[in-house]
């Protein structure tokens, strides 16, 4: 049976995958990667952009940022935060973080690039994880949407049930970190759908979850 792109619930089931996830865990603490693969690494990226369809993505991705870049004045080298300085040493200024938010915006209103965007690496590991618990207490409920299938309003939501009024948000622990569900929540209940937020630290107590998705529905 093979393993690649299997979640640690598909390969061992919802009892045993944590304690395995954590032996994996402890396994690789501390080590690095050897020079062989290292090379190997460099080897498999060469590969990759041998092909022609990956050159292609690779370039409309370039002239995408160019356009974006253009229209709204980037310096090379901005910051990931006002007054902070990045690997090249460029500061940002509070009108480049206006610029790059407006930017952000103008691309996520092209559908091909949501779609481009989300599609990367979708569903992910939490993502999966959760689908094996929703198939587990609701067989045949929820659908992943999280690749773009669905747009609410200009946002895309993880997961819709078949009679389409409930949403399920997925929220990374690190990337939503300070952000308040409750405006998420509000924004699609505009478009008639209530929504559930879980936070990916709660795919770890998955009774206490489980109990959690049943008072919504």
């Amino acid at each position: 049976m093979t393993r690649k792109g299997k979640t640690y619930e598909e390969i061992y089931g919802e009892e045993r995958a944590e304690s395995e996830r954590k032996k994996r865990s402890d396994a690789l603490k501390g080590r690095k990667h050897s020079k062989e693969r290292i090379e190997k690494n460099r080897i498999t990226t060469l590969k990759r952009f041998q092909n022609p369809e990956e050159r292609e993505k690779q370039s409309k991705r370039i002239k995408l940022a160019y356009l974006v870049s253009k229209k709204f004045g980037f310096q090379k080298g901005h910051k990931f935060g006002v007054g902070k300085k990045n690997a090249l040493g460029y500061k940002r200024t509070a009108e480049q973080k206006r610029n790059n938010s407006r930017a952000s915006l103008l691309m996520w209103q092209n559908p091909e690039y949501a779609k481009k965007v989300l599609c990367v690496d979708s569903p992910n590991k939490e993502e999966k994880r959760l689908m094996v618990i929703l198939n587990d207490i609701l067989p045949n409920t929820y659908t992943f949407v999280g690749n773009g299938k669905l747009k609410v309003g200009s946002k895309y939501p993880d997961f819709v049930d078949s009679s389409n009024v409930r949403l399920i948000e997925l929220y990374g622990d690190y990337y939503h970190k300070g952000q308040n569900p409750q405006d998420r929540i509000d924004y699609f209940e505009q478009f008639g759908y209530n929504t559930l937020v879980i936070w990916a630290s709660e795919l770890k107590d998955t009774t206490t979850l489980k109990n959690k998705i049943m008072a919504f529905n």
